[in-house]
């Protein structure tokens, strides 16, 4: 009774961290291009999005190792802490240069804490881990509702930094769970874990195994996706139709609740019709990113756009979940988290290159 308990709050640690996580990334999307003029930032534009994205993938792997080997529990409360601090930096950065070293920091921090949490749901949710997956798309979908409003109303109110200072709490309470809940098993001594670590191995996981091959490049086009849509619809909805920061919260809720449904069905498919509905999700992303183009270029109103984010997301939400319950299947019991690692390293560094591109777009219109 009291490891289902513990269990029970460990996964609520999970779940409360990536509510912080993505709170976090709607806030400043919806916020940033206020932020871009209040700062003189314009050209950071796309190195906000791409220095977090490329700081929280290019540690992955090694703190992936860690996660396997030293265990769970400590390096998610690092990687917590140190997303809240990059959380601080945001809210008091005073310079396009100092938001992106913030961004840096708080990349640093979810570099620790993803691979660290997605191995603890492999421990604590066991053969239950697509389900898991689904309820994190419930609960993606409040945060990811909640941040576009919470970031319109401050950025056109209060002040956007005000609204950072939330997400503050929320990590707090998750670092309080995760050190009741989360396991933290080790597997090998210090030295061993030194002496094992190879940080070219998820390079070798994706070239040596053909399925492993297309679950990464599955998972790059998706975070590309996702990441431009996520950065450049605050973007078009205030700069092309006019809107205000309010606004554009509607074209993103109706992104981000797309990925939180999306997310429920397939941590539902994962266990069947994996298969069916993994294509119908591409084909939900290929129409809806087709959509979006067409929109940037003939303006059809705020409705349209939030129709075509939309059906990005509940293709993005529907593919990540079959990319994670396979990845971790393929890598077995003791490879979990460095599994998990290959799919959110695609993911981030497909997102990478689609927000840097991106940038290019918005400084030169």
């Amino acid at each position: 009774m009291l490891f289902a308990s513990r269990r029970r709050v460990g996964l609520a640690a999970i779940l409360t961290g990536i509510a912080a996580s993505a709170l976090m990334q709607t806030l400043l999307s919806t916020a940033m291009p206020q932020i871009a003029v209040e700062l003189d930032a314009a050209n950071a534009y796309g190195w906000v999005f791409a220095s977090y994205l490329l700081a929280s993938t290019l540690p992955m792997p090694p703190f992936g190792h860690l996660a396997d080997h030293r265990g769970r529990r400590n390096l998610l409360l690092w990687g917590i802490g140190g997303f809240l601090g990059g959380t601080a930096g945001v809210a008091v950065a005073s310079s396009g240069a100092v938001l992106v070293a913030a961004r840096i920091i708080q990349g640093l921090g979810a570099a620790a804490l993803v691979p660290a949490a997605l191995g603890a749901v492999g421990d604590l949710a066991g053969s239950w881990r697509g389900r898991f997956f689904g309820a994190v798309g419930l609960v993606q979908v409040v945060a990811n509702v909640a941040g576009p409003l919470l970031g319109g109303w401050f950025t056109d109110g209060p002040g956007w930094r005000l609204g950072f200072w939330v997400v503050v709490p929320i990590g707090l309470l998750a670092m309080v769970a995760a050190g009741i809940g989360v396991p933290n098993r080790a597997r090998s001594s210090w030295p061993d874990t030194w002496r094992s670590l190879d940080l070219l191995q998820p390079v070798r996981t994706i070239v040596g195994d053909p399925v492993m091959r297309r679950i990464a490049g599955g998972a790059c086009l998706a975070g590309a996706a996702l990441m431009v849509a996520t950065a450049y619809l605050p973007f078009l909805v205030q700069t092309r139709l006019g809107g205000s920061a309010t606004d554009s919260s509607a074209a993103l809720i109706a992104l981000m609740a797309g990925v939180g449904v999306g997310s429920t069905l397939g941590g539902r498919a994962a266990d069947r019709r994996s298969r069916l509905a993994s294509r119908m999700s591409w084909v939900a992303i290929a129409v809806g990113c087709c959509g979006l183009v067409v929109l940037s270029v003939v303006p059809a109103g705020l409705a349209w756009l939030a129709a075509a984010s939309g059906v990005i997301g509940v293709g993005v939400g529907t593919v990540m979940p079959l990319l994670l319950v396979r990845a971790q299947l393929l890598g077995g019991e003791t490879a979990t988290a460095r599994a998990s690692t290959v799919v959110q390293l695609a993911r981030n560094l497909g997102g990478a290159a689609g927000t840097v591109l991106l940038g290019f777009v918005v400084a030169g219109s």
